[in-house]
């Protein structure tokens, strides 16, 4: 019974310890996570979608939702990006604007905000919703919502 009793006792410890982190961290952990977007800007705005693409997940479980439906893959979303934009042109110069930033749990983020693509002839915007998780020590964008 005691056994039973320290048993119980320890669970709910456990369960009521919080996982936050210090805000110092918390702050590093961010920047990192912010840095994945800063990073495509500047490959994008190179002219360099293989560079772009680093910040997504090398995986087949890549989800990319945007006004063609929705792509599954690493490779078929590089693809789309390289059918869209053939030229450096057509590629403009990127901008993102974050909205939010939020950690839902250890090793993943949400983000929301805004893009805007300046080109010679229009200058297309949107909004976005992305989700980044830690993959071998390297936040990676897991899920992208463009609309």
């Amino acid at each position: 019974m005691r056994y039973l009793a320290f048993l119980w006792i320890s669970i709910l410890t456990f369960s009521c310890t919080s996982t936050e982190m210090k805000p110092s961290d918390l702050e590093k952990e961010k920047k990192a996570v912010l840095k994945v977007l800063s990073d495509q800007e500047f490959a994008w705005n190179k002219g360099d979608i293989d560079g772009f693409m680093e910040g997504y997940w090398k995986s087949d479980f890549l989800t990319f939702v945007g006004q063609a439906g929705i792509t599954k893959g690493w490779n078929e979303t590089k693809d789309n990006f390289n059918k869209a934009y053939p030229t450096r042109e057509r590629m403009g110069t990127l901008s993102f604007d974050v909205n939010e930033i939020h950690r839902v749990q250890d090793g993943l983020y949400r983000i929301i905000g805004q893009y805007t693509l300046k080109r010679d002839d229009d200058a297309p915007s949107g909004f976005f919703t992305l989700m980044l998780q830690q993959d071998e020590g390297k936040w990676v964008i897991i899920s992208d919502h463009t609309c």
